[in-house]
């Protein structure tokens, strides 16, 4: 079944109401426009299995264009609309796209799609003009309404959210049936298992571009009910929208679970929440507490499932269960589920490990798109049917499945591992958390360490925070699950279906021995990982950090032979290393813990932001060993801290301690040595939440304001240094600083 059936017996009826604006496209009249479009797209040279690319916030007309792909044999990819530019056109190209239909809501993005690869020649825009976009309404306009001769069933072909690395197509082959004929998957599955049918009112918080909410709608279409969209979600607009449309379903993530029983208890008593006969979560784990509250205010008409964007399997669990077994994510619903070890051994009853699915009869293994190695690496090693997202998890002895975590998201500290979910879980409800997010940061003795994000609750002061956080966790988990660091930050970036949102390189000078000092091994990794991080569209931000005592004494000239060793070609690294931080289009964050000099000052001086400790400082006195300032050091020193004040580092060894490098401008922010873990990450996080298209814009601007003379600089330094180096002055030199004060970099 389509619009199509429900038009003709009902076309007066809402098929599509935006809660907001009030915004209503019946039956009559999403079908006749989904048939306009498909004889459109049909007349462009669309043909089955083609796809066509949607950006639309939650309009009506994402509608028209999903329903003319899936009665034309069509795949229909929804683009994530807070993905910057290049991430947009990444999906857009990799899909294949042969049509684009974009909202003027929306228009900055589909503007920039113009300018990245080859955008398909059939672009069209609704509810307002686009650049470089045909109009879809005098398109729809002039089309046929000639009913099509054919109507094979198309699909989504839908990416996953990109908040751990790029996004991911996944295909699965047409469905062979036409439109109007049973047996759609999601049709089967979510309409016999929730009872959606003519009578449904379902209220949609979540974005369209999403493969939950966007199946969901899509099946209570199929089966005649009325969706209702929020443009986004508000917890309180949410509980509004209830009582106005007399919901009787909806589906939502654990974050707005949530945001929900925070509400004053006034505020959530004076909505009447009566018709909901179903509320749907999934997407991540839900705390046992939040689901618990959540079933005493609203009643057992709470389900769950969890699956992913893949669709390689999937567990159900209702209320009544889930109060029998808290926490599970059900049993199976379709696919079978395997807990397997690191070997790919299936684990026994409570055993933690990564979750497979088998296919269930008939359907075929998923694939990503175009993405062989994608997808070879999430088969099982014995059983190639069998697939994973990377999720962890247990079977209990009933055959219930329980979540643990993402593998990726695994912390191991001290080689033992530790789940964040689970510290999050705890701190969900904590009356002075309004949002929280574990993760794992790399510490020089435990591997990785626990540091917890907190974003407080309004009104919640951040003094003291931390300390009674931290005695919360203890008297609930085991000490070594309690985080070593709380950081308080403004705010934490979710995508609207809850994940954390922002990938972050970290980088680390790992040679405490020579005081991180930098080798052509070293300057050639840390190159090679930051030309690799332009246009990495899922990264947010780079942090550059040494281990021990320091930052980076400069460059490795210890040894034998080091002024061979350390000539022009050198020099060329080192400069293109600082150019590669300076040119990157991310945020390139300094933790300067300690000292830095020579060209591990420049490289310092080369960040966007520099978080020092009270004891780091800035040195280049390399004049005094025969050698000068290289990285760009000749321009970037004395355009912060003048003419003279560069002289007396050149000539008389001084150190720039840490408090006039930030009077300087050197540096970001100086916190007490004991403060830094907690302060850089807090900088890092507030990094990873920027606009990136904005910021990136601001870097070259700024830069281009600031750096123009480096290289100029840096083309002197090419040619002073070799020459320097053949001299006995360098020679001797660095012999001495070698035998007498390298060691001072090393704490001794």
């Amino acid at each position: 079944m389509y619009p199509g059936t429900w038009a003709r017996t009902d076309p007066d009826k809402p098929a599509v109401v935006v809660a907001g604006s009030g915004r209503t496209l019946t039956y009559a009249e999403l079908d006749e426009a989904s048939l306009r479009l498909a004889h459109v797209l049909a007349d462009a040279g669309l043909r089955t299995g083609d796809v066509v690319a949607l950006v639309s916030d939650n309009q009506p007309e994402a509608f028209v264009v999903y329903w003319a792909a899936l009665r034309s044999g069509l795949y229909v990819t929804a683009v994530n609309h807070h993905l910057a530019v290049g991430e947009a056109a990444y999906v857009v190209d990799d899909c294949g796209a042969s049509a684009l239909v974009v909202s003027a809501a929306k228009a900055e993005l589909a503007t920039g799609l113009l300018a990245e690869g080859e955008p398909p020649a059939l672009r069209l825009a609704f509810g307002g003009p686009v650049e470089g976009y045909d109009d879809l309404a005098a398109a729809l306009g002039a089309a046929s309404t000639e009913p099509l001769a054919e109507q094979p069933h198309g699909d989504d072909l839908l990416y996953s959210s990109g908040t751990t690395g790029r996004p991911k197509g996944i295909k699965q082959p047409l469905p062979p049936i036409a439109v109007d004929e049973p047996g759609y998957p999601y049709v089967t599955i979510f309409g016999g298992l929730f009872g959606y049918g003519p009578a449904t009112v379902y209220l949609s918080p979540a974005p369209v571009y999403h493969a939950a909410p966007l199946r969901f709608m899509g099946t209570v279409h199929a089966l005649g009910g009325t969706v209702v969209m929020m443009e986004r979600f508000d917890a309180e607009a949410f509980l509004e929208a209830v009582q106005r449309f007399a919901v009787t379903d909806t589906q939502v993530v654990p974050t707005m679970l949530v945001r929900l029983l925070k509400l004053p208890p006034e505020v959530r008593s004076s909505y009447d929440t009566s018709t909901l006969r179903t509320v749907v979560h999934a997407a991540a784990p839900c705390p046992v507490e939040v689901k618990q509250q959540v079933i005493e205010w609203l009643g057992p008409v709470v389900h769950e499932y969890y699956a992913s964007t893949e669709a390689n399997g999937a567990t159900y669990v209702g209320s009544e269960d889930w109060l029998a077994h808290p926490g599970t994510v059900g049993r199976p619903l379709f696919g079978t589920p395997h807990v397997c070890g690191p070997d790919g051994a299936e684990l026994g009853p409570d055993e933690v490990g990564t979750i497979y699915f088998e296919p269930a009869e008939g359907r075929t293994p998923f694939e990503y798109h175009d993405d062989p190695e994608r997808t070879a690496a999430t088969r099982h090693p014995e059983h190639p049917a069998w697939s994973t997202v990377g999720d962890l998890g247990r079977v209990d002895a009933d055959g219930w499945l329980f979540l643990t975590d993402r593998a990726a998201f695994m912390i191991i500290s001290g080689g033992v591992n530790i789940y964040p979910q689970e510290i999050e879980d705890l701190f969900s409800l904590h009356p002075e958390v309004l949002d929280v997010a574990v993760v794992g940061v790399p510490d020089e003795e435990m591997g990785e360490r626990v540091v917890a994000f907190v974003q407080p609750a309004e009104g919640v002061v951040a003094d003291g925070l931390a300390d009674r956080l931290r005695e919360h966790a203890r008297e609930r988990i085991a000490r070594f699950k309690v985080p070593a660091e709380f950081v308080v930050v403004d705010d934490l970036p979710r995508t609207p279906t809850g994940k954390l949102d922002g990938v972050v390189l970290r980088l680390t000078l790992d040679s405490p021995e020579t005081a991180n000092a930098l080798t052509a091994k070293t300057t050639a990794g840390l190159v090679e990982s930051l030309h690799g991080a332009v246009g990495r569209d899922d990264l947010r931000a780079v942090v550059l950090t040494g281990t021990g005592r320091a930052f980076s004494a400069g460059a490795d000239l210890s040894g034998d032979g080091a002024t061979e060793r350390y000539d022009g070609a050198s020099v060329d690294g080192a400069n293109v290393l600082v150019r590669a931080v300076t040119d990157l289009d991310k945020p390139v964050v300094c933790g300067l813990n300690g000292v830095a000099a020579g060209v591990g000052a420049s490289l310092a001086m080369a960040c966007d932001l520099v978080v020092a400790t009270a004891s780091a400082s800035l040195t280049l006195g390399f004049s005094r060993i025969g050698l000068m300032p290289d990285g760009g050091a000749s321009a970037l020193l004395p355009a912060a801290v003048g003419r003279v004040r560069a002289m007396r580092m050149a000539l008389l060894s001084e150190r720039i301690g840490a408090e006039e490098a930030l009077a300087a401008g050197l540096v970001s922010h100086v916190l007490p040595d004991e403060e830094y873990h907690a302060g850089l990450e807090r900088v890092v996080a507030q990094c990873a939440a920027a606009a990136p298209l904005a910021f990136a814009a601001t870097k070259k601007a700024i830069n281009a304001a600031t750096l123009g003379g480096l290289p100029a600089a840096m083309d002197r330094e090419r040619a002073g240094q070799p020459v320097l180096l053949r001299t006995e002055d360098a020679a001797e030199g660095i012999t001495a600083f070698v035998e007498k004060r390298a060691p001072r970099f090393r704490g001794r």
